[in-house]
């Protein structure tokens, strides 16, 4: 499928190799889809699987990017020994059953398991080009017989995957799996032949020359263990990779064999008892239902603004209301992306192309929709399309007119049907008997999205008199979290007085209701940024998104908590799926760059800020951003300008003006930090949250003392900001102050700080 280069990473000096996908193939898949698809790949991390690095289009060519092994291959060892040794080839295939058991707990079946995509290096074998004929074939869909290419490799595909089968699961990498280990122990495949057809046909016959026939020092225990991997019917194999790997582990020759055996079986029970305790038996329970079920139709969906069709401009709060639930309904979807309600909100009206959508969203199907009122009757009508498919779906639901709530709980079943998408247990409320409380609900949401202090107190108001009417509404209660959450930022309300609030109302929320993704949530955040309690705080956040798979809000804070902790990998593999979810988003796209800032790796921050400034030149945020970088790599006139910019587009925000003046500081421009200084001080009286900017502006300066004592402040008054202390590089001038050190450890932070040599224009 590839032509692999061996080159040189210049940014991290090492060596890569670099795989470009042949032009037929490009050609069939296009570079959108098959970037979209492998982009799973590279969240895989474990001991045995040779990591992505990147991927990418350049001159019309798909490549990605994968470390060089120091070593050989397994096809090269067989080459030169033919036979392994039987402890040495059951030892690989363990640690080979343990990768691909990883991958497809996480969704990913391999597809191309052979001696050529596994690694010997030091010992340990590594699964190389995981997930791209996944990705390939995901990609190509049923147009792969068009590029002459055929995904997998005939000795060594299952007997369903050779006779083209769509639907591939973990029996067919278990099959696969068992044919490198027949081939590690007789010499060569179970089945071999002139031509492809002739080798599924003999795989089809079921007829495997005996092991024991070629090779006496094989057991008989291992193997019946490796016919039963080789069984023709799936159904006859191993279930799982775990299965097939402690089968082996039971007929082992050596107590070793067994030792590892048992424990592998206490950690697995183990880990299963505390996904139970953690995640609850119903997650384990849709896990398994997920694993039995056929893969959706579609694998990334967008729920456009439904239309008010009621012709009553003032039921837009319903229309809206409905919207966003919709689409919080169906992001509860396994295995399928379901684009965040900020980027489908780009085309809210209904006059934009299909084709359009699809392409800007990167989607493989649309649904549009409207809402009208006929008497007392409330109607829904969808319309599923799917331009590369052919799908086209129309259906219309109602309900009486207040049973809003019901109605789009039918219509995302209804959808989620024709998607063929399963949702994990419900994470909203269950319809409320008290329409009017839901009606109300529906117009604290609406005043809640428009972030002014009008619209906050609205809000407040709404939901207040929905809990009055219905005391057990969870998602009201939900939406107190939310409006408590965010309270502090738009009105001159303590933080800690706001976050208490907001956690009282969120556990009240879980009580009513545990499956509530938007109350773990707000939990979430108020547990890491009011109270400090990094831990609980990301048990709460993936809690959310066990519920909600598609919320993309809750990855992109997931993302800056796991920044916080210094978890910057994982903290950029959060960002990007949030921005894989929510593509249009500005905010999603600058995010990665911050990030990569708050990881110090500058030049990737810059990169990332500037494509966000190619989509939208105007966007504060990814100014403000580069004004960061431009400042840690010492260009203090370009982080000026910047700041300027950013202020020039969003007004004099009380963040843009720190960083300037921060930055005036270290430039010697004191007399403007020293002006920019006192309007702080003016604003931190009657808005504590802010304290956090004067100590910015007063590292600048080099008043450390000064600025450490308003960092105390900051932390007295729980400023969310303050959580980014150990991250933030212009607080480095009070890293070796022993004040600095115990406000980290009060905040249950551990302190790492950048190596001393290292450069800021690094």
């Amino acid at each position: 499928m590839a032509v692999v280069y061996l080159a040189h990473d210049v940014r991290h000096d090492r060596k890569v190799a670099v795989k470009v996908l042949r032009p037929e193939l490009v050609a069939a898949i296009g570079p959108e889809r098959f970037l979209r698809e492998i982009r799973l790949t590279a969240s895989l991390q474990h001991p045995h699987i040779l990591p992505l690095h990147d991927s990418g289009e350049a001159a019309g060519l798909l490549f990605y990017v994968m470390p060089f092994v120091e070593g050989e291959s397994l096809r090269d060892r067989l080459e030169r020994e033919r036979q392994l040794p039987v402890d040495q080839a059951l030892e690989i295939t363990r640690q080979m059953a343990a990768a691909l058991d990883y991958a497809h707990r996480h969704g990913v079946i391999h597809r191309d398991i052979k001696p050529e995509n596994v690694l010997i290096h030091d010992g340990q074998a590594l699964v190389a080009d995981f997930g791209i004929a996944l990705a390939v074939s995901q990609a190509i869909g049923g147009r792969l017989t068009e590029t002459g290419t055929s995904i997998g490799t005939p000795q060594y595909m299952s007997p369903e995957q050779a006779l083209g089968e769509t639907v591939i699961d973990a029996r067919s990498d278990v099959y696969s799996l068992a044919c490198v280990l027949y081939e590690m122990l007789a010499g060569d495949p179970p089945h071999n032949a002139t031509t492809a057809q002739a080798i599924t046909a003999r795989k089809l016959s079921g007829v495997i020359p005996p092991l024991r026939s070629v090779r006496e020092s094989v057991s008989p225990e291992v193997e019946r263990v490796v016919l039963k991997a080789l069984a023709a019917i799936p159904a006859d194999r191993y279930p799982t990779m775990a299965a097939f790997s402690e089968a082996l582990d039971r007929s082992g020759d050596k107590p070793r064999s067994r030792a590892m055996s048992r424990r592998a079986r206490r950690i697995a029970l183990t880990a299963i008892a505390l996904a139970a305790l953690s995640l609850g038996l119903w997650s384990v329970r849709d896990r398994l239902r997920s694993w039995r079920s056929g893969p959706p139709r579609f694998s990334r969906v967008a729920i456009l603004p439904l239309q008010n069709a009621t012709g009553d401009t003032t039921q837009n709060y319903l229309v809206d209301g409905m919207t966003e639930s919709l689409i919080a309904d169906l992001a509860r979807m396994d295995r399928v992306d379901v684009i965040a309600l900020a980027s489908v909100s780009n085309f809210r009206s209904a006059a934009t192309p299909v084709d359009s959508v699809v392409r800007r969203l990167g989607v493989d199907a649309v649904v549009e929709g409207s809402v009208r009122r006929i008497d007392q009757r409330l109607i829904m009508e969808f319309h599923l399309i799917a331009p590369g498919t052919g799908t086209d779906v129309r259906r219309s639901l109602e309900r009486p007119a207040g049973q809003a709530e019901q109605l789009e709980r039918d219509v995302a079943e209804a959808v989620a049907r024709e998607i063929g998408g399963r949702l994990v247990e419900s994470s909203r409320a269950s319809g409320s008997a008290n329409s009017a409380a839901h009606d109300l609900y529906l117009k604290g949401r609406y005043h809640l999205n428009s972030r002014t202090p009008e619209g906050l107190q609205n809000a407040l108001d709404y939901f207040r008199q929905a809990l009055t009417l219905d005391p057990a509404n969870a998602a009201a209660y939900a939406g107190l979290a939310q409006y408590y959450s965010v309270l502090p930022f738009y009105t001159n309300t303590p933080a800690a007085e706001a976050f208490s609030k907001a956690k009282t109302a969120a556990l009240r929320a879980l009580e009513l209701n545990p499956f509530l993704a938007e109350a773990h949530a707000s939990l979430a955040y108020v547990l890491a940024y009011s109270e400090w309690d990094w831990t609980a705080s990301e048990r709460s956040y993936r809690r959310a998104l066990t519920l909600q798979p598609s919320g993309a809000d809750a990855h992109h804070a997931l993302s800056r908590l796991l920044a916080v902790k210094g978890r910057i990998e994982e903290a950029m593999a959060e960002a990007r799926r949030a921005f894989e979810l929510d593509p249009l988003s500005l905010v999603a796209h600058a995010n990665i760059g911050i990030i990569a800032y708050f990881g110090r790796d500058y030049d990737e921050a810059a990169r990332r800020l500037n494509a966000t400034l190619e989509i939208d030149p105007q966007f504060s945020t990814a100014h403000w951003g580069l004004g960061l970088v431009h400042e840690q790599q010492g260009h203090y006139p370009e982080a000026i300008a910047q700041f300027e910019k950013a202020m020039s587009i969003a007004g004099r925000g009380t963040n843009g003006m720190a960083s300037l003046g921060h930055v005036l500081g270290l430039a010697g421009r004191r007399a403007e930090a020293e002006m920019i200084l006192q309007e702080l001080l003016e604003r931190a009286r009657s808005r504590p949250i802010w304290a956090y900017q004067v100590a910015l502006v007063l590292v600048g300066l080099k008043r450390n003392d000064e600025a450490l004592d308003w960092l105390e402040r900051t932390y007295q008054e729980r400023s969310t900001l303050l959580s980014y202390i150990d991250r933030d590089p212009r607080l480095d001038p009070l890293r070796t102050s022993p004040r600095f050190a115990l406000l980290l450890e009060r905040m249950h932070l551990t302190e790492t700080p950048p190596s001393l040599s290292q450069k800021r224009g690094s």
